[in-house]
């Protein structure tokens, strides 16, 4: 079955060189696990899709005109275009790092994103029929119960988009932002019971 879970992840470039297969290997590899497995379900377990691939293997796979079913995980600030390069590649599902939809809270978690760039990937994604796991996190510094209450409101506005998944506390994963951030580490980490 399908396992998605709530993170607070992304890659940061400065702490971490982002590594990939090459577009080729990759396409090879899908092949080759079709005809073993009979299947053509696969889901990636990148942290993150490499954004080279909207131009080389997303491209290749469309061409190819295979019938694959993908997941993969997206950063949540995806174009139209790069929405309709994921469909048309064969991408039926996502987990972009939609974690709010609170440009407040967006800010505190560095996102470098704002709530309705996060609506946009939902809109886009529900057109081009992919289906988008996201979740809510709370517990950041700074973060106040206004926040919540605007997203509560702003997810009633948007029924027809795919609901957030979970709702979690924050937690630290390795190369995420707040792993990185002395000041939260020494304010905020401490051993769970």
């Amino acid at each position: 079955g399908e396992k998605h879970h709530c993170t607070f992840c992304g890659l940061n470039s400065q702490t971490m060189s982002f590594r990939a297969k090459s577009p080729m290997r990759v396409r090879d590899e899908l092949a080759d696990l079709a005809l073993q497995t009979e299947s053509f379900r696969f889901q990636a377990v990148d942290n993150i899709l490499d954004t080279a691939y909207f131009e080389t293997l997303l491209p290749e796979l469309a061409r190819s005109r295979t019938d694959y079913n993908l997941f993969y995980e997206v950063k949540s600030n995806l174009t139209r275009a790069q929405m309709k390069t994921l469909a048309d590649g064969g991408v039926r599902s996502v987990q972009p790092g939609i974690e709010s939809l609170s440009s407040h809270v967006l800010g505190l978690m560095r996102k470098g994103a704002r709530a309705i760039q996060q609506v946009n990937m939902l809109r886009w994604a529900q057109y081009y029929s992919i289906r988008a796991e996201w979740n809510v996190l709370w517990g950041f510094p700074g973060e106040e119960e206004a926040d919540y209450r605007e997203q509560v409101a702003l997810v009633a506005r948007i029924r027809h988009l795919n609901p957030p998944g979970c709702s979690n506390r924050i937690w630290m994963e390795r190369f995420s932002p707040v792993y990185f951030d002395e000041a939260f580490r020494k304010k905020f980490v401490r051993p769970e019971r």
